[in-house]
């Protein structure tokens, strides 16, 4: 299997491909520093070559614009797009929780000037290529192959099982301002409804209680640009506290980034503190493991996260290269912090074992991944 890391600006992006068969997985496409994906699928899109065709699975490991805003403009930017793919992104969680990622998918649709209904949306683009769409939600025990590979999903849990209590409590007490908004503003509850309705309705997952719960779309809102309905949102709560939900919203969703490996290669997404750390105790505690080693590892939130004191020690070592999906803002924020330089070299698994910044070294190519 090879390996190239992209250099997209702010955003990530990896294409793994078989060197066997004829298959390769996209993992993230995320805007430039200007926030456009259109930018960042070209540079994929010439990446891949005419190996675009081959291209059978790809996986959003969270909803940040630096994550997915290429994927939805990848399909037009291909000269020979698959006629069909497996998406693969992270699960909706169950019960109130889940109005957390709503919100969230909702605040970067309007980043990139999306509608409401955001998955279906990167769904259509893809279809409008000509290319078929199978969706697939993960969660931690999910696997699929793609890339001539076999790939187990780590993260982000089925529920909040994993999380310490005072996590637990936070993201409720993050539900209830989420609500405090949605009864104030009733275009912002009916969109919040209509995100989790699409992200369920495309789910293939039969749950008789949530089908129940989302028997009928609101189809006035679903294709209403999210920056409109924003906008009210904003001017019902006010510029300070619109702008914090914001950023305490995509905390919690980068506690639920998709974590995934092969037998040599593993990918933390932007799997934050809380999240990594409860990763790595449920890594500790249960049957689902990541492996001591791997070939490649591209670290924790472009480089800038690792994990806390007690659980540092089951964060695995990389025999090849660590690479930080990076730009500007990210690299930087890495090289100043000493605790952050101080793990990756604790995490190094060998004299040659390459520290690799994707800003300032530019596309990363690996090969001969099993």
């Amino acid at each position: 299997m090879d390996l190239r890391v992209l250099n997209v600006g702010d955003g990530a992006c990896a294409v793994l491909s078989s060197d066997t068969e004829y298959s390769a997985l996209v993992v993230d496409c995320g805007a430039t520093s200007r926030g456009r994906g259109e930018e960042s699928a070209k540079v994929a899109a010439e990446a891949v070559g005419a190996r675009g065709h081959a291209i059978d699975s790809v996986l959003i490991t969270h909803f940040d614009a630096d994550h997915w805003a290429g994927i939805a403009e990848l399909p037009r930017a291909l000269s020979f797009p698959p006629p069909r793919i497996k998406l693969y992104y992270p699960h909706l969680l169950p019960r109130e929780p889940r109005k957390v990622q709503a919100a969230h998918l909702l605040f970067q649709s309007a980043l990139v000037g999306g509608p409401v209904a955001l998955i279906s949306d990167i769904i259509h683009k893809w279809e409008s290529a000509g290319v078929h769409v199978d969706p697939h939600p993960v969660w931690r025990g999910s696997t699929f192959a793609a890339a001539g590979a076999d790939w187990t999903v780590h993260w982000p849990p089925r529920d909040l099982g994993d999380f310490e209590n005072i996590t637990v409590t936070n993201l409720r007490e993050l539900v209830k301002k989420i609500d405090s908004v949605a009864d104030r503003d009733d275009n912002f509850r009916r969109a919040l409804d209509e995100v989790q309705h699409d992200w369920y309705r495309q789910s293939q997952i039969q749950d008789p209680e949530e089908e129940e719960r989302f028997h009928e779309r609101d189809s006035d809102i679903a294709e209403m640009p999210a920056a409109t309905v924003l906008e009210s949102v904003k001017q019902e709560v006010g510029s300070e506290e619109f702008v914090a939900l914001a950023d305490e919203l995509r905390k919690y969703t980068n506690m639920l980034s998709v974590v995934h490996t092969s037998k040599t290669f593993a990918n933390f997404g932007d799997c934050e503190k809380t999240g990594l750390n409860a990763l790595l105790r449920a890594h500790r505690d249960g049957p689902l493991r990541l492996e001591p080693v791997y070939d490649i590892i591209l670290a924790p939130h472009h480089g800038t996260q690792i994990p806390g004191v007690r659980t540092s020690r089951y964060f695995p070592t990389a025999m090849r290269a660590i690479v930080n999906q990076n730009g500007e803002s990210h690299c930087y924020k890495g090289l100043v912090d000493p605790e952050v330089q101080h793990f990756r070299v604790a995490r190094l698994g060998g004299r040659h074992t390459e520290i690799v910044d994707i800003f300032l070294n530019g596309h990363f190519y690996a090969s001969g991944l099993r």
